[in-house]
């Protein structure tokens, strides 16, 4: 097991409308990459494509890249879009 300090990684969005607040730019703690107050927001009822790309400060350790989908609940019954990007009462 590795504890790198090191490493750093950044999320961002790929595909779709969204927001991302907070911060998006971290480096290890003991091996580990920790995200600890991201707000992420999109249009109800939508998908988006967030990437996480990470890079190893050797730089003969290659580059990770992982992409995921995030799909967004609608609004439900007696909510309507506010602002384009949540669901309120």
């Amino acid at each position: 097991m590795i504890f790198d300090n090191s490493t750093s990684a950044v999320l961002q969005p790929v595909f779709g409308t969204s927001a991302i607040s907070g911060n998006t730019y971290v480096k290890a703690q003991n091996g580990k990459l920790s995200w600890g107050s991201l707000v992420i927001t999109a249009q109800p009822g939508s998908a988006i494509t967030v990437q996480i790309s990470a890079q190893a400060s050797d730089q003969r350790v290659p580059a990770v890249v992982l992409e995921f989908v995030i799909k967004f609940r609608g609004c439900i019954s007696g909510e309507v879009i506010n602002n384009g990007l949540e669901c309120k009462l």
